[in-house]
């Protein structure tokens, strides 16, 4: 029996592997019809062989393990830095991916209960797998990292329903289609086939119709007063750090800024661009910002700003607004940390072990208190910084009335990998759930404009120096799911999901 079952095992892994080229930037989504029906195949026969119960955790666990190794290596590339981590790439490249991969086994675990060969298992199997999906978003600080949804990010008329019911939804709804093939690999007949089939195109094609009318729509799109001006400057993450390198970079970011005479321009500067300066020693560069911004101008560039509180020096990973004086208008202190890469869980016992987080600095970071709109003139945006474009639902809980989305970063830690844009996928979902421009900035790439729709107006390249000029542009609207919604619509269709399982299982309706 243990030679059979490792055909299984090894079926599962290959699943898990070639389903991680549904994602970003290989967008190769019809994989995911096969692989994810075959993984449920394989929970089926399974369970018609008998097989312990365990093995249905270890399936999923497989599946799940693969599924992240392929599609997320690129994070061990930000160890490469400090010699110091370099014994961790492998626990990051084959430790993440496992940690992962629990939530996979837990879902193939619980869909072992309800398998029959009928529709219901499709979707138990989306419900569960979809749960513990949002679950490994909010546990732990989240990571909602390669949710299955991300497969469409390269299809935006698929996405245009983001706007009324988010990001988690549509992952319930893509599980539930790519899997609802496994049908057909059962007790095969061609009318079955041919009724699956006919379904699944009809909701893909209802969708895409509704999306594509979605984009063809001209929605009115309000100028505003300022021109945005987004720089990349693409330097090495080593030159970043450092007091000798700080003013060359700050006069690199203003040479590549170049302030116009008659338009006031936001600038905005990547991450962690000043790193040695306190927030009023930022004023030393008074002269050279007077000599190359306008009075109106205005600069949101990314620092690391200490502050001593009850006699502790404390730091935080922040964006603040400058004016062409070097005067510090607003700042706004990350509130959504990187593990391990922005501090360090249970930082008292491991840094004992010589651990330190991956970000140059043995400190951690503190977290800010909350995330408030900033008002430049009479806009409102929403500042996010890094990986805080990645959590749906969670980027305005106050319901604060906002102009556009802000986001600067530093993704130059993952080098020429797959992770920039994967990265930038999210802030294509965010733009669309919340109806609002993104704005967004990185050191080596890939800086962009997003409109409302998902729609990236101008992007630069990964690894290459230059900048973005355009008119800053507003939204129309907000979304039903960025007035009203914030995951409630995902909670109320898994209460039902739950009644239907209940009502169709006590009528015993089989295909």
């Amino acid at each position: 029996m243990f030679n059979k079952k490792i055909y299984y095992y090894l079926l599962i892994f290959f699943l898990g592997g070639i389903s991680s080229f549904s994602l970003p930037p290989y967008n190769f989504f019809i994989i995911n019809f096969f692989s994810f029906s075959l993984f449920l195949a394989i929970l089926f026969f399974l369970k018609e062989k008998k097989v312990p119960l365990i093995h249905f955790f270890f399936i999923g666990l497989v599946f799940g393990y693969s599924f992240f190794l392929f599609s997320l290596y690129w994070i061990s590339n930000s160890l490469k830095f400090d010699h110091n981590l370099s014994f961790l790439i492998p626990i990051t490249i084959f430790g993440l991916p496992l940690l992962l991969s629990l939530f996979y086994g837990l879902a193939s675990l619980c869909t072992f209960f309800w398998i029959k060969n009928d529709y219901k298992v499709c979707i138990v199997f989306a419900f569960f797998l979809s749960l513990f999906e949002y679950l490994r978003s909010i546990l732990f600080t989240g990571f909602p990292w390669n949710l299955i949804v991300y497969s469409w990010s390269g299809f935006l008329e698929q996405l245009q329903i983001l706007k009324y019911i988010g990001t988690y939804t549509l992952n319930f709804l893509s599980i539930l289609i790519f899997s609802s093939f496994f049908l057909n690999f059962i007790k095969f007949k061609i009318q079955k086939f041919l009724i699956n089939i006919s379904i699944i195109l009809l909701v893909l094609l209802a969708n895409y119709i509704f999306g594509y009318r979605s984009l063809l729509k001209k929605d009115l799109v309000h100028d505003s007063d300022f021109n945005i001006k987004i720089i990349q400057p693409n330097i090495s993450i080593v030159d970043t750090w450092g007091l000798e390198n700080q003013e060359k970079n700050i006069l690199k970011l203003i040479s590549l800024s170049k302030s116009s005479e008659n338009k006031k321009t936001i600038f905005i500067w990547p991450e962690g661009m000043i790193q040695h300066s306190t927030l009023n020693g930022i004023k030393k560069y008074q002269n050279v910002f007077l000599k190359n911004f306008k009075l109106n101008d205005r600069i949101i560039v990314g620092v690391t700003n200490p502050e001593f509180l009850n006699n502790k020096s404390i730091f935080f990973n922040s964006l603040i607004i400058l004016n062409n004086n070097a005067d510090i208008l607003q700042v706004y202190n990350k509130i959504n940390l990187v593990p391990f890469g922005e501090f360090i869980p249970f930082e008292d016992i491991i840094s004992k072990y010589g651990l330190k987080k991956v970000t140059f600095g043995y400190g951690s970071f503190s977290k800010g208190d909350k995330r408030n709109s900033i008002s430049i003139g009479n806009l409102n945006f929403l500042p996010l910084i890094c990986y805080e474009i990645i959590f749906s639902g969670k980027l305005n809980p106050d319901k604060e009335n906002f102009s556009f989305i802000i986001n600067i970063s530093e993704d130059a830690w993952f080098g020429n990998t797959i992770g920039p844009y994967q990265h930038l996928a999210h802030a294509v979902f965010r733009a669309v759930e919340e109806g609002k421009f993104i704005y967004r900035s990185t050191n080596k790439g890939i800086s962009a404009i997003v409109n409302d729709k998902g729609q990236i107006l101008y992007k630069i390249p990964l690894n290459k120096e230059g900048f973005i000029e355009s008119k800053l542009l507003l939204g129309s609207k907000n979304t039903f799911f960025s007035k009203y919604n914030n995951n409630i619509f995902y909670f109320i269709l898994l209460l039902n999901v739950i009644f239907l399982i209940f009502f169709f299982n006590k009528k015993n309706y089989k295909i």
